[in-house]
């Protein structure tokens, strides 16, 4: 993709490649990216131990937003006339047992 469109890949919500595998993205394609939030569809304990720390480092650095689905459950993406926003279901529809 870098070498494609080395110029086209900016966006301002990336879903995490491959669940957050070591060879997911480099800090190339993430600079390309250079989003402003990212997703990660992840099993809660799943067998893989995905996203990998390395991978969330990179994002992290990047000060990217990061959504997981394993700790917040469906992320819901609402696209506006110059508006992205966020939101995760468990913070949305908190049980009474979570200390509300």
């Amino acid at each position: 993709m870098l070498q494609r469109y080395p110029d086209g890949l900016a966006a301002d919500i990336l879903l995490m490649p491959h669940h957050g595998s070591k060879t997911s993205s480099t800090p190339v394609f993430l600079q390309a990216v250079g989003a402003a939030e990212t997703v990660i569809p992840v099993g809660y304990r799943n067998r893989f131990g995905h996203p990998k720390s390395e991978v969330l480092a990179r994002y992290e650095a990047m000060g990217a937003n990061i959504w997981r689905t394993d700790r917040d459950g469906a992320v819901r993406i609402r696209l506006g006339e110059g508006a992205v926003a966020l939101s995760g279901w468990r913070t949305e529809h908190r049980r009474y047992w979570h200390g509300r």
